[in-house]
């Protein structure tokens, strides 16, 4: 349902905003697949402020990615988004258009996608049956 929102969204502003949105996808799940060099000069693209460290893992590096999209598509950044995968910049540096619409339109930031360290930073609550 996630993915298709997401495409029923960007499909609003032509079929290609679709297909350019799923191919980065692909494109960055694969990269981040291949070796850790290649994850970790994603990651700095991404970070732009340098790698400091943190090293997402598979998973939580493609929720990052989803939500991006999700929040630009749900949150009226819709044509923005769109325009952006559209324009002749993308074909020339998607990474750096995705990381400055991340951070400056949708703020979604990349280091806040470590579940390990989010989940262990929770309170536990010794008086309740949850965390």
């Amino acid at each position: 349902m996630y993915d298709w929102d997401i495409y029923d969204a960007s499909s609003k502003n032509g079929s290609e905003c679709a297909v350019n949105i799923a191919m980065i996808t692909a494109d960055i799940e694969r990269i981040i697949r291949v070796n850790d060099t290649a994850r970790t000069n994603l990651t700095n693209a991404l970070n732009g402020k340098g790698y400091h460290g943190f090293f997402p893992e598979i998973g939580d590096y493609m929720y990052y990615i989803a939500d991006i999209w999700a929040t630009g598509a749900q949150y009226g950044h819709r044509v923005a988004m769109c325009n952006m995968v559209l324009s002749e910049e993308w074909k020339t540096d998607p990474i750096k258009l995705l990381r400055d619409f991340s951070w400056n339109t949708v703020g979604v930031f990349i280091d806040g996608y470590d579940a390990s360290s989010n989940i262990g930073n929770l309170p536990v609550r010794t008086d309740l049956f949850i965390r």
